[in-house]
């Protein structure tokens, strides 16, 4: 059945709720989107009121939805969304009204990621509350798997919940030239941990590119960063256990990403999916974030680089979309 979708998203690369539009748009639904900027683009009021574009971006949000809702109108003849999707509690919080006016038919809380101490003093406070309510909707989508007991200890919500992971828009290709010794960072430096993993790489022997969106001077295009995957030997996704942005909710597109083109991933004992990466030999995760740690798990990858190659590969197409797990 055809539907009318709203999909609420944010322009970051490789952002898990973009790729969603793109599926159910390729699935013949008529999808409409939101898109909001990433938290790199939002200006410098961030710095002093850490809530400040979470609540700019939910009034956009309404803003825009009485936009689409003409549109959706004048195309089809209809006043509601059969299904709206979000990632962030302020934006649900943007939605709820027009739920409740049934403008919205079903609404989602795609949850992509949650934090014990994401804000300082009171306004952790109110990031905590927001989380909560954002859970009383028609389904939550979890991205880190609430099987795992300390996901479903912050799962609050009454309604479904549903183990909705970081998905590949498309099948993996296996790329078939040559490759260098390289390993790859992409993404920003979220905890301090990419100086460790520069040094530990360079001691392994390997070269290391860092491609990252939130800086101009590491910024490479889709196709520039397309290329440095297929030729890299190595992809590197290191997060600091305790940090704030610790990652144990969530799984990361980096890493996603990196297996998809084949990348042996180095990552850490942080998001969950470390555990399918090291069962499956599709890279190797460190206890501890350590420059020695670094230096070994690179020498391991690219002394057997082609059989774990593989395995990426087959643990990547185990996540790509589909009805299997986009069920609507």
């Amino acid at each position: 059945m055809k539907l009318n979708i709203l999909v609420v998203t944010m322009e970051t690369p490789g952002y898990a709720p973009t790729y969603l539009a793109e599926y159910l748009e390729n699935s013949g639904h008529n999808v409409y989107k939101i898109v909001h900027p990433n938290k790199f683009h939002r200006g410098s009021r961030e710095k002093f009121i850490p809530i400040y574009s979470h609540w700019k971006n939910a009034l956009n949000t309404r803003a825009q939805f009485r936009g689409l809702r003409d549109v959706a109108f004048k195309e089809y003849g209809t006043l509601h969304f059969d299904v709206a999707i979000a990632p962030d509690p302020s934006l649900i919080w943007a939605l709820k009204p027009f739920r409740r006016d049934g403008s919205i038919k079903k609404l989602i809380y795609w949850r992509l990621d949650y934090y014990p101490n994401k804000y300082p003093g009171v306004f952790n406070s109110v990031y905590q509350h927001s989380e909560r309510r954002a859970q009383e909707v028609d389904e939550v989508w979890s991205i880190a798997d609430p099987k795992l007991d300390h996901v479903l200890d912050t799962l609050t919500s009454k309604a479904d919940i549903k183990y909705v992971p970081f998905l590949l828009p498309h099948s993996p290709v296996e790329y078939q030239g040559a490759r260098k010794n390289q390993a790859i960072w992409m993404g920003p430096d979220l905890d301090n941990s990419r100086t460790t993993a520069k040094e530990g790489v360079l001691r392994a022997g390997a070269s290391f590119l860092v491609a990252d969106y939130s800086s101009t001077r590491t910024w490479l295009s889709d196709d520039d960063l397309d290329h440095e995957l297929n030729t890299s030997k190595v992809g590197i996704a290191l997060y600091r256990p305790g940090d704030p942005a610790f990652k144990p909710w969530s799984d990361p597109s980096r890493i996603r990403t990196s297996l998809a083109h084949g990348l042996p991933v180095v990552t850490t004992k942080v998001a969950p999916v470390w555990k399918e990466i090291q069962n499956r030999e599709a890279g190797v995760a460190i206890s501890e974030l350590e420059v020695n740690r670094v230096d070994i798990a690179v020498h391991y990858i690219l002394d057997h680089f082609e059989e774990m190659s593989a395995n990426a590969y087959a643990l990547a197409k185990d996540y790509t979309f589909s009805r299997e797990w986009i069920d609507l």
